[in-house]
């Protein structure tokens, strides 16, 4: 059973895959270079918090999986997504404060700024409201409805396949396609709610949250963090630190050779 979970989850990231590298291709076609560079670059500073979510992730689902009961489910379940809306806040609120610094600071040029500043101010709201629905993956993971869950995840990949494909055809603003590819963990979410209210899952509470099974998720949460940190410096600061010394551009060109290269 938990080997055909583990081949599921793998279909569902070679079908993101697929999907992204569509994305990837129909953007490079459309934008240009400059405006390809500003999109990877804030979809990458978004991305960077998410491994504080998937640190949560390892740590909720343990939780809620562990429980002897259905009221012990249900606190680690309503404990979990509590954790997630504060941190979501706090996500948000530092993709938004700090992204409106590094649109101050970097060379974007002048007529990208506005796009670039709403778009940081709209991925901040997107991780705001996003961030809390992981827990209807992680739940759904937990029950061991692995295929479910992988479903959920194909979902939202698809979703933002269509949404970007429609927005490039509708000659959509820069702002609002960086928020479609900012979306995509909130997407996987929402889909996940609502596979996860057909199957008749119990809807998580904040109300059940537990002082002290949060201190013992978040602090399984803070290992896994600092041994993700790494992956952060070594794959992630790339592009920063390129826009620091180069140009959107130069970014817009490396993203798009990189993603190719490895099939992201």
């Amino acid at each position: 059973h938990i080997a055909r979970g583990a081949l599921v989850q793998q279909v569902a990231q070679v079908f993101g895959t697929l999907v992204m590298l569509g994305v990837i291709t129909l953007l490079g076609r459309t934008l240009t270079l400059s405006q390809f560079g500003v999109y990877g670059l804030l979809i990458g500073v978004a991305g960077y918090l998410l491994i504080i979510q998937l640190s949560v992730e390892a740590a909720a689902v343990r939780a809620i999986s562990s429980g002897t009961s259905d009221d012990d489910r249900a606190t680690a379940y309503g404990t979990a997504f509590a954790i997630y809306s504060v941190l979501g806040v706090a996500a948000g609120a530092l993709i938004a404060g700090g992204g409106l610094g590094l649109v101050a600071v970097l060379g974007i040029d002048e007529q990208l700024k506005d796009d670039a500043s709403t778009a940081v101010l709209v991925l901040g709201l997107v991780t705001v409201v996003g961030w809390p629905m992981k827990v209807f993956q992680d739940a759904l993971r937990s029950y061991q409805l692995f295929g479910r869950a992988a479903l959920g995840e194909m979902a939202g990949y698809a979703t933002v396949g269509i949404l970007m494909t429609l927005f490039v055809v509708l000659d959509a603003p820069l702002w609002a396609l960086i928020a479609v590819g900012g979306a995509l963990p909130a997407l996987i979410g929402l889909w996940c709610a609502v596979i996860a209210s057909a199957r008749a899952l119990p809807w998580p509470r904040p109300t059940r949250a537990d002082p002290a099974e949060a201190r013992s998720m978040l602090g399984v949460a803070w290992q896994l963090f600092l041994a993700g940190i790494t992956d952060i410096v070594i794959y992630s600061l790339d592009r920063i630190i390129l826009a620091a010394y180069r140009s959107p551009a130069a970014v817009g060109l490396y993203a798009l050779y990189l993603d190719w290269a490895i099939g992201d």
